[in-house]
């Protein structure tokens, strides 16, 4: 995408993208062979991913009536050929300058926290100037080659194991031949320089499994295993930007597709596919359940200011459930906004999940006829999870992770909630409680499979749901498996923390937390009408699948941080 797109509003971005992609094929189809266009268009927009590239192409060139090159990009033989060009793309990225001197930069920091804060001093002062003098040597260098003569095919075939050369090579290849014989002398400079650069590219750690290889136990299971999207295979563009993301702390290496919306994965996705592959399926009819609810909204929040809503909840009837729900919300404010304006600062992280966001969302789940507890609940399929392989007579027994709040279906847990401190929490926390809660997720829903399938083929689209809340935040989640493990963003709302404004805030929440409880009781009534128990050697085959389900990753160490200079 060009960089002037950028200062576009974001209401035009996906227009104005597909704009420029057409003037781009209209400029440059009638002159260029289909392959050559292909190349330098992937290039010009930064297509890094097959699946995106070849949607953007063929689109743009069926809305500029170029309908032979359309036809011909949909062959298999050009599919294969794709392959090359956008690895090129992604490994001039890769191999750009500032990308090179921030991996030798965050490379030194890493080893400088093992030998200490001296090593900060004298290593960062030394290498990284040295780091950036060879990537300045790379740009001479290829600067020359590009002037160069086409190399010859057994050369570049000795040379391919090492990207940098591979991409100098690719930047000669493309202009016309030369005498310029400078570039005979260059062989062991550029052989010493690609060997430190090496080092730089990361390769995928090798002992993270990759769920890709089957996923047909899941099909066994009763799972969808494909995600296919306005003719787009969302699957396959979720395996790309897996194999780009496996750092320690990235859930993707757990093949959890993170769909909420300040996600990574999801700035990857293509415009015009986020709405449509973030939605999750549409919450049951809160109105038509509780036919009382939008006349009494309606009368309770005339007004904003906390005392008047709670003079109006006063004098609804209690033996409604929803007056009664409403007066539980404003009874938990009660003894805040009685002295003060506002809840107060030093509210410790207990406190306001318990006292506030949870009065928000517990009452709902009761009225629905859903368990929940809440502080300190063991997630007991994390539980389950670590002491999965473990010998229980020569192994001590691991303790799972802690949630702040589940609510139950049957004794399994059915919802999970993380929370932070609502005044003042680090991001750390924010981003620590996300991976917990996705992971944890993850593990609970295999567990749910696995009780399920003892005795009969588990629900298609089978859920897990979650929240996980920061400052006056929470975001409601909710994990399915459609070929990878889609996390998905379904709702957000806020709890007021003023008497000011509280009206419009509570009304909002008060909705979300009813769509909650309603999609939980949606899910428990799936799955009260799973298919009939099956005998001991019908349900061998499910029995072998779940075994097959790779489990999650064991939580990563954490590294400390790089010690301030003075």
């Amino acid at each position: 995408m060009s960089k002037r797109l950028h200062n576009q509003p974001k209401e035009q971005l996906k227009e104005v993208l597909f704009e420029e992609r057409r003037q781009f094929i209209r400029d440059n189809a009638p002159s260029m062979e289909l392959k050559v266009l292909a190349r330098r268009f992937f290039e010009h927009f930064e297509l890094k991913t097959k699946s995106t590239a070849f949607a953007a192409l063929l689109r743009s060139l069926e809305d500029t009536g170029f309908e032979a090159q359309a036809n011909e990009v949909k062959t298999s033989e050009f599919k294969d050929w794709m392959r090359g060009p956008v690895k090129e793309v992604k490994k001039d990225e890769k191999l750009s300058v500032p990308n090179v001197v921030k991996r030798q930069r965050t490379k030194l920091e890493v080893q400088a926290v093992v030998t200490g804060a001296h090593f900060i001093q004298q290593g960062m002062n030394r290498l990284v100037p040295e780091a950036e003098s060879s990537v300045q040597a790379a740009a001479r260098t290829e600067q020359l080659c590009y002037s160069a003569g086409e190399i010859s095919d057994g050369e570049k075939n000795s040379r391919s194991a090492s990207p940098s050369v591979a991409y100098l090579d690719r930047k000669a290849s493309r202009t016309g031949p030369s005498n310029d014989e400078e570039t005979k002398d260059l062989s062991s400079t550029l052989a010493g320089l690609t060997d430190d650069m090496k080092d730089t590219v990361e390769e995928p750690p090798s002992d993270i499994p990759d769920p890709t290889a089957n996923l047909e136990h899941f099909a066994t299971l009763g799972q969808e295993i494909e995600w296919n999207v306005m003719d787009t295979d969302i699957l396959q563009v979720f395996r790309e930007f897996r194999d780009e993301n496996l750092g320690p702390f990235s859930v993707a290496r757990d093949w959890i597709a993170n769909l909420m919306y300040d996600s990574t994965f999801c700035q990857a996705l293509e415009p015009a596919l986020l709405s449509p592959v973030r939605r999750a399926d549409p919450a049951p009819d809160i109105y038509e359940r509780w036919p009382t609810l939008r006349a009494i909204l309606d009368r309770v929040f005339v007004c904003d200011g906390y005392d008047d809503v709670a003079n109006a909840i006063r004098s609804e009837s209690m033996q409604d459930p929803i007056a009664a729900y409403l007066f539980v919300v404003i009874m938990a404010y009660f003894q805040y906004f009685q002295s003060s304006e506002k809840i107060p600062e030093n509210i410790n992280e207990r406190e306001g999940f318990a006292g506030l966001t949870w009065a928000f969302m517990q009452t709902p789940l009761t009225m629905y006829g859903i368990q929940a507890r809440y502080l300190d609940i063991l997630i007991t399929a994390v539980e389950a999870r670590k002491n999965q392989d473990k010998d229980p007579l020569l192994e001590t027994k691991e303790t799972g992770q802690y949630a702040d709040a589940v609510a139950l279906y049957n004794d399994q847990q059915l919802f999970l909630a993380e929370a932070a401190q609502i005044h003042s929490p680090t991001l750390e926390k924010r981003h620590q409680d996300e991976y917990k809660l996705a992971r944890a997720m993850r593990d609970t829903w295999i567990s749910h499979i696995r009780s399920i399938s003892r005795m009969r083929v588990p629900p298609r689209g089978l859920a897990i749901f979650g929240s996980v809340s920061f400052k006056d935040e929470t975001k409601l989640l909710r994990m399915d498996f459609r070929g990878a493990f889609r996390l998905q963003q379904f709702d957000m709302f806020s709890i007021p923390l003023r008497k000011q404004g509280f009206g419009m805030k509570m009304r909002a929440a008060v909705v979300s937390c009813l769509e909650l409880a309603a999609r939980l009781d949606q899910e428990t009534q799936r799955r009260n009408h799973v298919a009939p128990v099956l005998g001991f050697y019908e349900r061998e085959p499910l029995a072998d699948a779940v075994c097959r389900i790779t489990k999650t990753s064991s939580t990563p160490t954490k590294v400390a941080k790089t010690p301030k200079k003075k």
